[in-house]
């Protein structure tokens, strides 16, 4: 054998060694992804909320345990169609979240993670509409499925930091013919805990802690970030529904366009806007 083949066999084998823990561990999540795809499939299709529940018990057993492998991060997910994750646009953050029915509500699970490695996990199994200037933690959480997550920096007595702006989506228990959108702030500080209801959100009238948009079970609006115009663009909701005696049941939208855009550190309501050429 000569020196030059005896080298570039040493050096490969220098290679397969120091890329095996790394083999080992995406190894791990690829098995870890396939069995929750399966418990997802069957979370899906199971008839009861016994069933139902002991099903996702197991789901959240591995989910938690899952989060402490540091390659869960960065690791894709992409057969898990029925688990939402998300990364904030600076990849600071991953929102995992998921639901399921059970007889009168769904039951919402989420976990916010941190590219540091931390973690936390909320849940409600009473979901409930969250009120505009309530201040909301892990203990009291309302129930979302989150979609958006935008940071924004921020300064305040000599300190700087950064919340995050989330979209999401719940339903609250015991209301039949509503559905929400929400847009709220998730800040987390130098321990990773977290907490929401930053006093963001503006319109000439008054100053929120979080918008809360709540439009009829059956149909669709839409609550979207544009990345150009640092805004996000609500659709207007209208009476859709009345009782018997004219007051409004239940909303929908007008096909008018709102929003709320950052400006002077909050983010500002302007009705009816232009968004023909937004995303």
């Amino acid at each position: 054998m000569t020196k030059i083949r005896l080298k570039y066999i040493l050096l490969l084998g220098m290679l397969l060694v120091g890329l095996s823990p790394l083999h080992a561990q995406h190894s791990e999540m690829a098995t870890t992804e396939i069995e929750l795809d399966s418990l997802f499939v069957h979370l899906t299709k199971a008839e009861s909320d016994s069933v139902r529940t002991i099903i996702n018990d197991s789901i959240l057993t591995i989910i938690t345990d899952m989060m402490d492998n540091v390659e869960s991060f960065n690791y894709p997910f992409e057969r898990l169609d029925y688990f939402g994750k998300i990364y904030s646009t600076d990849h600071r953050l991953r929102i995992y979240s998921w639901c399921f029915p059970l007889a009168e509500t769904l039951s919402f699970y989420c976990i916010i993670q941190t590219n540091d490695g931390g973690w936390q996990l909320l849940q409600n199994s009473q979901p409930t509409e969250p009120k505009e200037n309530q201040l909301v933690n892990s203990r009291n959480w309302y129930g979302a499925l989150y979609y958006e997550a935008i940071p924004c920096k921020f300064k305040a007595k000599k300190v700087k930091g950064v919340y995050y702006v989330l979209a999401g989506w719940g339903r609250a228990t015991g209301d039949a013919l509503n559905q929400y959108k929400v847009l709220e702030v998730l800040e987390l500080d130098e321990e990773n805990n977290l907490s929401f209801g930053r006093p963001v959100f503006k319109d000439e009238e008054r100053l929120t802690r979080r918008r809360v948009f709540r439009y009829d079970a059956q149909t669709g609006m839409n609550v979207l970030y544009d990345v150009k115009a640092k805004a996000f663009y609500v659709d207007h909701l209208s009476p859709l529904k009345l009782t018997e005696d004219g007051q409004p049941l239940t909303y929908g939208v007008d096909m008018s366009v709102d929003a709320f855009k950052l400006k002077a550190k909050l983010w500002q309501y302007k009705a009816n806007v232009n968004a023909k050429n937004q995303k």
